[in-house]
């Protein structure tokens, strides 16, 4: 089995074991504003990310073309590392005690404060762009007010003080946010990458230039690929940790790690 074959392997058999251990939490309540329920989803999110390149990671090495492909599957990946980091960044603000005290308890109004903007602004971009529709007359007023106030009566544990939805930060403040402190750069050092494949997704004279495949972007092509699989599968490390998983299932992704590891791109 050569190199990028032994990638290949370890990103399906990856994402298939994690999916079995998120489908075991299925029916199982959590608080939304919990570092819990954000880590299932932002893990869920990763597997089918995973699941959606392994078709093209297995001609990318013949074909760097599907870049392309999987780029812009990756790009998402990058986003919700980066994401993820500032809520666990926001997390480790949290004042706790050790050993914890049960007549203390801590304080994670800003912790959830900040979890709910990255959910709220999922529904302020697009009560946007049914603005807009509004706007030129494709729906009308009532339309616009239904669907507004159906996200208020669906989404109430979203509204801010001001009974509005916030919008998230945007990716470069994450990640300056994240650059301020060097334990975080698991999360910031895809950054670059989530720039990388924005060219890729969003057409400019970037994204012709990118796209021409060249003999000699080929190893870049494949070593950022192996870069963000490396992430990823810490991520889904961190994440067992924060749903407190055994930690058999932590070692398991570990070895995958090691393996990762000493694969040559060449």
């Amino acid at each position: 089995m050569n190199e990028w074959k032994k990638l290949v392997r370890i990103n399906e058999d990856s994402h298939v074991y994690v999916a079995k251990v998120l489908d075991s939490f299925l029916g199982r309540k959590f608080d939304p504003l919990s570092i819990q329920y954000f880590s299932l989803n932002i893990a869920r999110r990763l597997v089918f990310i995973q699941k959606g390149i392994n078709p093209h990671l297995i001609e990318v090495e013949a074909k760097p073309q599907l870049e392309l492909h999987i780029g812009i599957l990756l790009r998402t990946a990058c986003l919700d590392i980066l994401q993820y980091g500032y809520i666990v960044k926001c997390l480790n603000k949290v004042k706790t005690n050790d050993p914890p005290r049960p007549d203390v308890i801590p304080d994670y109004t800003s912790f959830k404060s900040e979890l709910r903007k990255v959910f709220s602004g999922n529904i302020k971009n697009q009560l946007e762009d049914i603005k807009a529709l509004k706007d030129t007359g494709i729906i009308n007023d009532a339309e616009y007010t239904n669907v507004k106030q159906a996200y208020n009566v669906e989404f109430p544990w979203l509204l801010n003080d001001n009974n509005e939805f916030e919008d998230t930060k945007p990716a470069r403040k994450i990640f300056k946010n994240l650059r301020e402190n060097r334990k975080f750069d698991i999360y910031s050092n895809v950054f670059e990458d989530y720039s990388y494949y924005s060219k890729l997704e969003h057409f400019g004279i970037l994204s012709s230039f990118y796209t021409i495949p060249r003999e000699e972007n080929k190893i870049q092509i494949m070593t950022r690929i192996k870069g963000i699989l490396v992430t990823i599968l810490k991520v889904y490390q961190i994440s067992f940790a924060f749903i407190e998983r055994d930690e058999n299932d932590i070692a398991v992704i570990e070895e995958w790690l090691e393996q990762l590891y000493k694969i040559v791109v060449k």
